[in-house]
């Protein structure tokens, strides 16, 4: 029937989870506001001023640099190919819910989320120019339909509906702007630029749809846990665990006034008022200096890889980042400003390199059955985490 049989809820046991996924999502909780609160901050005055400038047509008076000069020789891409194309999109989106009726999604939780995606894509902009990274959204993509629409599981089937159309809204807006800017930076023109991100972004939509259709028309036993190719499909497994632990028991039963981890919900609290204080304490007093660089937005989003990353991730992270972020750069800034960035891009092609290479000579040959057997392969599968030993034993009696 797809609805939520809260009897046999009540009879069962309410859903626990690990301490690792409780921290991460109070600090789900505490980063969408952080990350908004910190944009408005310090970067309102910039925005304004941009909002004002289109309004009234007037010319840029920050100076022109080399590439902006050299960029002027070619027409811009006109806004209205934008709006048009962003009408036809959403014309498209907007059919979702009558091409497929059983997605049980009103075509009110589409708006919204295209709604949300617009209201974070700046704040998201100004975090990825700064830093690299993008805050984690996934929380607020499951929380909000599954409140809205309550033990509906399939409006909240996690990157299928609502949390696709908001997280991937988000991230085509920036991949669309980090490709127009790198194009900049080429000197390719703006319309070449925007024929090419348009082609890009409708084969990247057709040709996957097409051949995950190809997959399941020719492959036999496609997701079953013994298929031979390994196509176990175990991203869909968790999306569908999403959607019965959000769209089904919903958050009400979780972070509601008399769930278990209510006390999550003031994290939201919490993230919109920790900006402000630092902003506050910055414009009373000048010292200490460090209290400028403190963003909380990259502070909690740091915590957002847990799980699956430990404690060992966050070590060594610390302490790459003091040698090379902090030591180099401070007393041997010439070795830095030379050789740091060459040695990261050479790191990360070499590890994909690697990738390559393991897959073409321990993979694809035999069918996957060639192995290297040694201690550092197989000692993770002797550890708690890979072995699922609980931390305490549950009392059959008690329960937790």
């Amino acid at each position: 029937t797809r609805r939520f049989n809260f009897t046999a809820y009540e009879e069962y046991s309410p859903l626990y989870l690990p301490i690792s996924f409780a921290i991460t999502y109070t600090v789900g909780f505490a980063s969408p506001p952080a990350l908004i609160t910190q944009t408005l901050l310090y970067y309102w005055p910039a925005i304004h001023r941009i909002i004002r400038r289109e309004k009234k047509k007037k010319i840029d008076t920050e100076k022109d640099d080399i590439h902006a000069k050299l960029m002027r020789r070619y027409p811009e891409v006109s806004l209205w190919y934008y709006f048009a194309l962003s009408v036809i999109c959403l014309a498209l989106s907007a059919g979702v819910p009558f091409v497929q009726p059983s997605l049980n999604i009103p075509l009110s939780a589409i708006l919204l989320s295209i709604a949300l995606a617009g209201l974070f894509v700046v704040p998201q902009a100004f975090l990825q120019s700064m830093t690299g990274q993008r805050a984690a959204l996934n929380l607020i993509a499951q929380i909000i339909p599954s409140a809205l629409w309550p033990e509906r599981p399939m409006a909240n089937m996690g990157s299928e509906v609502f949390k696709f159309y908001l997280l991937s809204t988000v991230n085509a807006a920036l991949a669309g702007v980090v490709a127009l800017k790198f194009g900049h930076y080429m000197k390719v023109p703006p319309r070449y630029s925007f024929i090419a991100l348009l082609i890009a972004f409708v084969t990247t939509t057709v040709i996957p749809i097409g051949v995950v259709d190809l997959i399941f028309a020719g492959v036999d036993d496609v997701c079953e846990s013994g298929q031979a190719a390994r196509l176990n499909c175990y991203r869909v497994q968790g999306i569908y665990t999403s959607s019965i632990v959000w769209g089904l028991i919903g958050p009400n039963r979780q972070f509601g006034k008399h769930g278990v981890y209510y006390g999550s919900v003031y994290a939201l609290i919490a993230g919109a008022l920790l900006p402000v204080v630092i902003w506050c304490c910055t414009r009373l007093c000048q010292r200490p200096k460090w209290l400028w660089s403190v963003n909380f937005a990259v502070a909690l989003n740091g915590l957002s890889a847990v799980p699956p990353a430990t404690g060992i991730n966050y070590t060594s992270w610390f302490g790459v980042g003091f040698v090379f972020q902090y030591f180099l750069r401070t007393r041997r800034y010439r070795w830095w400003s030379r050789y740091n960035y060459v040695l990261a891009g050479a790191l990360g092609s070499g590890s994909a390199i690697g990738l390559i290479l393991c897959f073409l000579i321990l993979q694809l040959p035999k069918n996957g059955t060639l192995t290297l057997n040694w201690w550092g392969n197989t000692v993770w599968q002797n550890t708690a985490d890979a072995q699922g030993t609980p931390f305490y034993a549950t009392d059959p009696v008690l329960g937790f």
